[in-house]
């Protein structure tokens, strides 16, 4: 599957330049997303849930998986 993602064009790379910029966040929360995200170079730091709990994710970790179901890549 991910051969055929790298076929498809759907890379893209992105630099951080702010930290607090709200172009820097992936997701945010509250608000829907339709996109698949897999950090493959670099690094991510996560906060998630009320408690703000905060982990660091490196190359392969991956969100939004529930956008993949179903969908044709054909």
């Amino acid at each position: 599957m991910l051969q055929k993602l790298i076929r498809q064009d759907v890379i893209v790379n992105f630099h951080l330049t702010d930290p607090h910029s709200p172009d820097c966040y992936i997701y945010m929360a509250g608000k829907p997303y339709d996109y698949f995200v897999m950090i493959l170079q670099g690094r991510v730091e996560v906060e998630y849930f009320k408690d703000a709990i905060v982990f660091e994710g490196g190359p392969f970790t991956f969100f939004g998986i529930q956008t993949l179901q179903g969908i044709s890549l054909s």
